[in-house]
């Protein structure tokens, strides 16, 4: 399944085995005629964002199999191991994908409003610690060892009106989280981390997993929904 979607530049493990998919179509050009100068328009495709996540963790993935990149990072060795543990993982497996939104809760405990504050840059980066807080009950070389891996994108999307994560769990791989965030112009920043918790295989529906990330934030009101 996952192999139809995404991340065709990987080669093993971490690798698709057909092209990855069209995210968007183009609606409109100007000065097309310019080559590479010119502008497209174009219309987003209602999976857009789970495409784009895909191909923010294909690149967790290429630097979890470098080790030249890992071991010019660091040198001990229960990191390299953990970071070998995530390469190894099979992410052209089946997958299913739910979407987190947890800002306006947070937006009301911190503010007593759901509108947006000064205090918004304070609680975006807030909400988008929790990957990291949950890996930390693992212990500090698995927060290390994600962290070398963390990923970042920034793309143009026009349909996304608030931040939230999706979290993306694959049958044979390790569940990973994309917090997406919009920001003028229809620009969205995307972080994507791998997420590790001995519960979390043993979480299958939407409603389980809100209460796991409700009792990991302290904050209840957290909207969780499978979106594929």
């Amino acid at each position: 399944m996952c192999g139809v979607t995404a991340l065709s530049v990987l080669s093993v493990g971490c690798s698709p085995r057909h092209a990855p998919k069209e995210t968007s179509s183009v609606i409109g050009v100007i000065g097309g005629s310019d080559g590479p100068t010119s502008i497209y328009v174009q219309e987003d495709t209602p999976d857009f964002l789970l495409q784009r996540g895909l191909e923010v963790i294909g690149k967790m993935c290429i630097l979890a199999k470098d080790s030249t990149y890992i071991h010019c990072c660091t040198q001990n060795a229960d990191i390299i191991s953990r970071v070998k543990h995530l390469a190894s993982c099979q992410y052209q497996s089946g997958y299913k994908v739910f979407e987190i939104v947890c800002l306006p809760v947070f937006l009301k405990k911190m503010t007593g409003s759901d509108k947006e504050t000064s205090d918004k840059l304070f609680i975006e980066r807030f909400c988008q610690s929790i990957p990291m807080r949950i890996n930390a009950y693992v212990g500090s070389a698995n927060v290390a060892a994600i962290s070398l891996l963390a990923c970042e994108e920034v793309f143009h999307c026009h349909t996304l009106a608030h931040p939230c994560f999706y979290l993306y769990r694959f049958e044979k791989g390790i569940d990973c989280m994309v917090w997406f965030v919009p920001r003028k112009e229809s620009i969205v920043q995307s972080y994507a981390t791998f997420l590790v918790h001995e519960r979390l295989a043993d979480l299958k529906t939407a409603n389980e997993l809100k209460a796991f990330f409700s009792e990991m934030t302290g904050v209840a009101g957290i909207e969780v929904k499978e979106i594929n």
